[in-house]
Order: C-alpha cells, then sequence, then structure tokens
C-alpha cells in the first residue's frame, strides 16, 4: 500500500473563503486538537489518486485518532464538520443542514457541487447508534443523491468521512448499491513509525505539563526513557528492535496514539527517569501490553514510596501498615474519583483515630495530584483502562457508574488491562453486566483477531458461567455471575447458556441501540434471550437457539448478502428472524470438522486475504515463528510443507525468494487463493472450482 502524509489530505480539501456558520448551527468549525502530530495515511491507489475523489473514507481500527485527524482537517482549512455522534440525521439531512447551517459561502450546495467547498463527516460509527440504522441509510443515500445532481467536478473531495472499518464496510455497501457512479476512495489512519512515535510522546509530555502549569522539555535521559519502551516492547515481541517498526504488532503497540500519549503524559512528570528506565528494562515482560503495565506499576510503587509513605512515617504514631497508599489502593481511589465519587479512604488496614485522620489529610492532598489524572479526571484512556480493569476485577463498580466503562468498552485496552489482572489473580470472577464490556473490547482490538470466545455452564456451581477466551498459542478462563449480558457485538463465539442472558446495543447519551453478531457464531440460551436493540445485524455463519426471546416490538433484523444462519427455539417463529429461512444445518447436526476442515478455518482466521507465508526454502517447511507455531503443534510440521507444496503444484500459490539473513535460505509463499474459499470448496465440492477441487482431494489425503 501507499503510505503518505497526512498533510497531502488536509491541501486536497478547500474551503470557499471563510467559512461563516449560523447561529445554532449543527455544523461546527471546531478548534485545532493540541498536541496534534499528524499521522500516516494509507491507500492502494497513489495519493494523487487517492485523493481525486468526490467521497473519501478515512477508516481505522478503534483509538488510532479519527476524531482527532477530523477536529484538525475542519479547524486547519475553516471547515464545517458534522459530529454523528451529536447529531440526529436521516433523509435528507445534509441537504437541510447545509441550507440553514451554512452562512457562507452563500450558496454552499454550489460550492460543494463546484469542489469549493468540503465538509467533514465524523463518527460514522456513532451515527449508526445515535440515529439508528434505518436514519442512517437514508442519511447516506440521500447525500449521494446529492453529489449526483452535479458531477461536473469529480476530481475535488466534497465529502470526507472519518469511521471504524465496520462503519466504513457500510457505507461501501451503500455506496455499491446507489452510487457506484461516484468517485471514491478509501485510505486508512496508520499508526505510527519510529519518528514520529517519538515525537508523539514529547508533545504529550509538553501538553501536560503546560496543563499542569509547569515547562517541559525533552533531554536524552527522557529520550532513553523512550527508547527504553520501544527496547521492551521488542523484546516481547520476540522481534529485534530494527524490525520492531515493520512487525505488525510491533507497530499497533508502539505506534499506537493513545498508549504514546500516555507514556509522555507519565515521563512529564517523572523528575526522575531513569527510575522509569529501570523499570522497562527490568519488566521482563512476555507480552507487549505488560510492557506498558509494568511502568505504570512502577508509577504507582513510586506515589506510595516516594510521595505519600515519608510523610506517614513522620506523622503516625506506629509503623505505618504496608498496604497504606499502594497500588491497590490507589486504583481503588481513582476509580472512586473516575465515577464522580469521594474516596472512601482505609478501609484495607487497621488505622483510627487521629492516625486515621492524618492519613485522609495526606492521601487527600496528594491524591489529586495523582499523575492518572489530569484536571480531576483520568488523563488517557490507557490509564483509564488499568483503573477499570482493577474495578471489574474486584467488583468495585455501581450499577450507576457504567457509563464510562461502556466507553472503555469500545476501546482495545480494558481487555488488555483485564487479560493482565487474570493472569495476576486467576481466581477472579467477573459480575456478568461487565462481560459483555470486556469482550467488547476484546473485539475491538486489531491485533487480536484470531480467537475464539467459549461460554460454557459452571458445573461446579449453580448461578456461574465458564468464559474461555482461545487464542492460537494460549487462551484466558475466568467465571462470570449470572445473568449475563453481551455488549454492543458477538464475535465469533460458541456460547450454551442455561440462565437468562441478553444483549445490549451501544447505550449512548440517546439515540437507538445497534447490535452486531460477526463471524462464526453459535448462540443456545435455554433460558431464554433478551435483546435490548433497535437493529441487529449479521455477518457470518450464525447458529441462534434460545427459549423465550423478548425484543422490542419494531426490531430489525439486516442480514448482509454473506450471511448464512439457522434458527431454533423461538427464533424460528418469531419475527423478523422468521423472515430469513435457515441456510445451516443446526448445531445438534454439525458434523465435527475433519482435521483439514479445522487447518482451513484456523487459517482463515489467522492471515488476511492473501497474506502470504515465510517458510525455509528446503521442503517448504516452517520457520520457528511464534504466529505459526500453531501449526507445527496441531496440525504438523511435514502435513503443512506436503499442502503448500500442493498448491504450488497445482497452481494455487508460487514461491519467492526471501531477503532474510540467516544460514537457510527462505521463501516466501503466496497464494492465488484464499484459505476461505478453499473452506468453501472442501464444504461445498459441488461449487468448487476444478483446479481447486483436485487440489483439496489430495489435501484430504494428507490430513487423513
Amino acid at each position: 500500500m501507499e503510505r503518505f502524509d497526512f498533510q497531502r489530505l488536509a491541501e486536497a480539501i478547500t474551503a470557499a473563503g471563510d467559512t461563516e456558520l449560523a447561529p445554532e448551527a449543527r455544523f461546527v468549525v471546531p478548534s485545532a486538537p493540541r498536541p496534534f502530530i499528524p499521522p500516516k495515511l494509507l491507500s492502494d491507489q497513489s495519493p494523487d489518486q487517492a485523493l481525486a475523489a468526490e467521497v473519501i473514507v478515512v477508516s481505522s481500527p478503534a483509538a488510532v485518532g479519527k476524531t482527532t485527524a477530523a477536529r484538525y482537517l475542519a479547524a486547519t482549512s475553516n471547515l464545517p464538520l458534522l459530529n454523528l455522534a451529536d447529531v440526529h440525521v436521516s433523509t435528507n439531512a445534509l441537504v437541510g443542514l447545509l441550507t440553514t447551517d451554512v452562512a457562507r459561502p452563500a450558496n454552499p450546495i454550489d460550492a460543494l457541487h463546484s469542489g469549493q467547498l468540503s465538509l467533514i463527516i465524523d463518527a460514522l460509527d456513532e451515527g449508526r447508534m445515535l440515529s439508528g440504522d434505518a436514519n442512517f441509510e437514508k442519511f447516506l443515500e440521500t447525500s449521494w443523491e446529492l453529489l449526483r445532481r452535479d458531477r461536473s467536478e469529480p476530481d475535488r473531495p466534497k465529502l470526507v468521512l472519518f469511521g471504524r472499518e465496520l462503519a466504513a464496510e457500510l457505507v461501501e455497501l451503500s455506496l455499491l448499491t446507489l452510487a457506484e457512479d461516484l468517485r471514491v476512495s478509501w485510505v486508512k489512519l496508520d499508526f505510527f513509525d519510529a519518528r514520529d512515535a517519538m515525537e508523539v510522546v514529547e508533545a504529550h509530555a509538553s501538553e501536560t505539563a503546560r496543563l499542569d502549569g509547569r515547562v517541559w522539555t525533552p533531554s536524552p535521559a527522557t529520550r532513553a526513557v523512550v527508547q527504553a519502551f520501544f527496547q521492551a516492547i521488542a523484546s516481547a515481541l520476540k522481534v529485534s528492535p530494527d524490525d520492531l517498526w515493520l512487525d505488525p504488532q510491533g507497530r499497533a503497540f508502539s505506534g499506537y496514539a493513545p498508549i504514546l500519549a500516555a507514556i509522555g503524559s507519565l515521563i512529564s512528570r517523572q523528575d526522575n527517569p531513569v527510575r522509569l528506565k529501570n523499570a522497562l528494562e527490568d519488566s521482563g515482560a512476555e507480552r507487549a501490553w505488560d510492557v506498558i503495565e509494568s511502568v505504570a506499576d512502577a508509577i504507582l510503587t513510586r506515589e506510595q514510596e516516594e510521595k505519600v509513605h515519608p510523610q506517614l512515617v513522620k506523622e503516625l504514631s506506629g509503623e505505618v501498615p504496608a498496604e497504606a497508599y499502594d497500588p491497590a489502593e490507589q486504583l481503588t481511589y481513582l476509580t472512586q474519583l473516575a465515577h464522580g465519587r469521594e474516596p472512601q479512604l482505609a478501609h484495607r488496614f487497621g488505622l483510627s483515630g487521629k492516625d486515621l485522620e492524618t492519613y485522609r489529610r495526606i492521601v487527600g492532598q496528594q491524591l489529586p495530584e495523582h499523575p492518572f489524572l489530569q484536571g480531576g479526571s483520568l488523563a488517557n484512556d490507557v490509564l483509564a483502562s488499568i483503573v477499570f480493569a482493577h474495578a471489574v476485577g474486584n467488583d468495585l463498580l455501581r450499577d450507576s457508574d457504567s457509563a464510562p466503562l461502556r466507553q472503555a468498552s469500545r476501546q482495545p485496552f480494558l481487555w488488555r488491562s483485564v487479560q493482565r489482572h487474570l493472569e495476576r489473580f486467576p481466581e477472579t470472577w467477573l459480575v456478568g453486566n461487565h462481560v459483555g464490556r470486556v469482550l467488547n473490547s476484546l473485539w475491538n482490538d486489531s491485533v487480536a483477531e484470531v480467537f475464539q470466545v467459549v461460554v460454557r455452564p459452571d458445573e461446579t456451581e449453580d448461578g456461574m458461567s465458564v468464559i474461555t477466551i482461545e487464542e492460537p498459542e494460549e487462551s484466558w478462563r475466568f467465571r462470570a455471575v449470572h445473568p449475563i449480558e453481551f455488549y454492543e457485538q458477538l464475535r465469533t463465539a460458541d456460547c450454551q447458556f442455561r440462565s437468562d442472558v441478553s444483549w445490549q446495543g451501544h447505550r449512548g447519551d440517546q439515540g437507538s441501540e445497534v447490535f452486531d453478531v460477526r463471524g462464526d457464531v453459535t448462540f443456545v440460551a435455554t433460558a431464554g434471550l433478551e435483546i435490548r436493540a433497535e437493529t441487529v445485524r449479521l455477518d457470518g455463519d450464525v447458529r441462534l437457539m434460545a427459549k423465550p426471546v423478548i425484543q422490542p416490538g419494531n426490531l430489525r433484523v439486516v442480514p448482509t448478502a454473506a450471511t448464512r444462519v439457522w434458527w431454533g427455539g423461538e427464533f424460528a417463529s418469531t419475527h423478523p428472524w422468521n423472515q430469513y429461512a435457515p441456510t445451516l444445518e443446526s448445531p445438534e447436526e454439525r458434523l465435527p470438522a475433519t482435521k483439514l476442515e479445522a487447518l482451513l478455518e484456523r487459517l482463515d482466521k489467522a492471515f488476511p486475504a492473501g497474506a502470504p507465508i515465510t517458510v525455509y526454502k528446503f521442503k517448504l517447511r516452517l520457520t520457528d515463528d511464534r504466529r505459526t507455531s500453531w501449526i507445527s503443534r496441531d496440525f504438523g510440521v511435514e502435513e503443512f510443507a506436503k499442502l503448500l507444496d500442493l498448491m504450488v503444484q497445482e497452481g494455487l500459490a508460487r514461491t519467492e525468494d526471501a531477503e532474510t539473513s540467516g544460514p537457510r535460505p527462505m521463501v516466501r509463499v503466496h497464494f492465488s487463493v484464499t484459505w476461505a474459499e478453499l473452506l468453501r470448496g472442501l464444504r461445498h465440492p459441488e461449487k468448487a472450482a476444478d483446479r481447486v477441487s483436485k487440489a483439496l482431494a489430495e489435501a484430504r489425503r494428507i490430513f487423513r
């Protein structure tokens, strides 16, 4: 893919003089975000081609910086921005907003058509939820109609839309169905590279200091801390520091804007950067997220040992309890502050009388200056996830505390922090309505795509379920108290429930609720399912059974063209589900996968379509790569090598020499057929192409 500067997009959009908005306009011209380090853009086209389009769709995974980028574009070009998270839209909404909200240029619709006025539209995902799928689709449809009225300038950007990849898929479907003639380009926000990552860290450190009323400047010591952070990430991922920025997971951790912002915020407040550097070098992390948490642990320990403990030693009448203001105590207080409650201090140890009052006074003075806080709120989404994981793992949240956790669930950091909590405290159990938020965070993680969630009743204790999250190389297991709620989505899961369970659409401050079911999903709820959403969207192989099914009277079910379904229980007789005839066998009838089918299923999930695999040239044997070690472990090195050789012989793959170091020559295997196509050919041989059928017939003999 082509990678180019974000500034190219800023230069491509133009305003008709100075845009002026009417009073009470729903459009805004925002102030520029601070700090802002422009990300890079990725496109299948050259920059000139990608930016010569009427509609530019900018997508990325959660928390990469779409809203910040949208604000920057609107602010620096003085262009109207429409935030769909705040403004309800429907049929002809864009025409109406242009007519009523834009005072200058005098003819905004003409300016739009002539390419003299570009509109920035942010938060496509939230727009679905605020306006509802039906209204959102009408908004898109009538926006395309507006653009198609006048095609005199098809090479000038008129609409620039920002959203997550799922929302971008919905936009693409709408365009293909209703406006295939419009010129559209698709670009992605990329993670930061090494040079820009350092700049992001230092920009956030400077901004944190400014908000604290200080001045901060980078130094060799602080840059050594950042380099130690990058090296620790590389060590955890088992790649060399030089390869960190070439490794997909390395880029996703080291180049993730919120993580870099958190590091910058913490560095800014450290008098002794060497302490952080030592913590990073000593982390011994097995996973990249452990590196981030090791920084947080060092900060929390410093707050106890250097800020509070010396004062307690001076002023308490007796020995200072080891738990006084320890990391767990700090996280508890931060949980209370994050949810607008006054900290309830010192429930874990035995201070009383004057000593208790002294402790409360000292902590009350220190807590507002905590490095995790900025202006009385949690300073960063990454730091917030560490606080929320502690709260979830220790059941510290009230029903009224759900809004911050719901929002945190839409980013990957909550799951990563809960994952670490589960490893440190394996007996942890979760309250049922937190389960969906934790899993939603997992399903929003761009580097945790190869997994399956398995839910089974706890055979040792009533009122509990056992939830297992399986990845190719490891798994995590925890128990959850009924009733369990799935939040916003359900993906690649095999669930069996004997107790009530619910699907809760994403809940914003207002608007409708949408729930997505994606991937290979089997869901059986013999005690009933309550659906709290206005729209359920299906995409994949979906088997659903529940009795009863409780749902809104106006529920809308939207399957994609590729969706296959099976209904059981009341799904089979309930509108609107029964509008769609079953096309899958039931869970009971589904035969166990053969070894070949199981391998193809795993490969389809593990590798993006078209992704090559690097192997040793001699006999095409797998390398010692953690991303493919599960193939060797579960399916056999020799068998997989024979499969690759077979695909090359049948013209389904080709090899090219790989430029790698080391004594053994290697090749990269490129595929002309996807694993999904092979899987479909295995399951439906009557529809498979001849060369695929021939290869699969031989592959069956290899994997008997």
